[in-house]
């Protein structure tokens, strides 16, 4: 089922795409001809089995991966065009990545954690207004001196959150964002991604295997074999 929407503010379009990886004597197609279209402010689901190419289809869209075939504009740019440096900067400026394993370092604070973007960015004169109002969108400012070893699991997700939106992206990624947390405190990171979403506008793409996760979501889109093969919009109850 497509979607209809009546919004003129796309925000990334996906169109034919294709990813082959080479393994051993064989390819495997992790992505097979996929298009849909994102709209500024929605929060959308990818699900699917492990395998689906959900995580593929992230990589390519936040420009860590590039696709066989097809392309991915993100604010109308054809980012499948962009050289390295280019995607670098894309990544660090458009797009907020939020991944499962939280990925932050060990030996550095909540604080310098949530800044290391700002250091490769053209931000970095702005640095400590914007890591202190990132940490309080996720109450975390509190935090801000512990390492991750002092920290909770949820409490290291929100920090990792804190990361992804200090320089203020259009576009948050997230991959498996719960699946290291309880069911209580996954609860708590996605409402957290729901708040920036509607309080500050951000588009999120969430990659989940929780279907209690996509149904709090704006649409779901399920994967199967690298194709698209449904495309709901969640109808919400007031």
């Amino acid at each position: 089922m497509n979607i209809v929407n009546s919004s003129t503010d796309k925000i990334i379009e996906v169109k034919d795409l294709y990813k082959v990886y080479r393994t051993g004597k064989e390819n495997f197609t992790a992505l097979n001809g996929v298009s849909f279209d994102v709209y500024s402010g929605e929060f959308v689901a990818l699900i699917g089995k492990s395998g689906s190419g959900k995580s593929t289809l992230m990589h390519i869209i936040g420009g860590l991966d590039r696709p066989t075939k097809g392309y991915v504009k993100v604010l109308s740019d054809n980012i499948t065009n962009y050289t390295s440096r280019q995607l670098a900067y894309f990544r660090n400026e458009t797009i907020g990545f939020v991944f499962q394993s939280f990925n932050l370092q060990p030996t550095l604070s909540a604080f310098e954690n949530v800044r290391l973007p700002l250091l490769f960015s053209r931000n970095f004169n702005l640095q400590t207004n914007s890591v202190v109002e990132a940490l309080e969108k996720v109450y975390m400012w509190d935090k801000s001196l512990n390492k991750p070893s002092e920290l909770s699991g949820g409490q290291r997700q929100r920090v990792a959150i804190a990361r992804a939106i200090v320089n203020n992206p259009k576009i948050i990624l997230a991959d498996e964002p719960t699946g290291n947390l309880d069911s209580k405190t996954g609860e708590k990171v996605i409402e957290t991604l729901k708040n920036l979403n509607k309080i500050n506008k951000v588009t999120v793409l969430i990659v989940t295997h929780d279907h209690s996760i996509a149904s709090q979501c704006d649409r779901v889109l399920t994967l199967s074999d690298g194709k698209i093969i449904s495309d709901i919009k969640n109808v919400k109850v007031s």
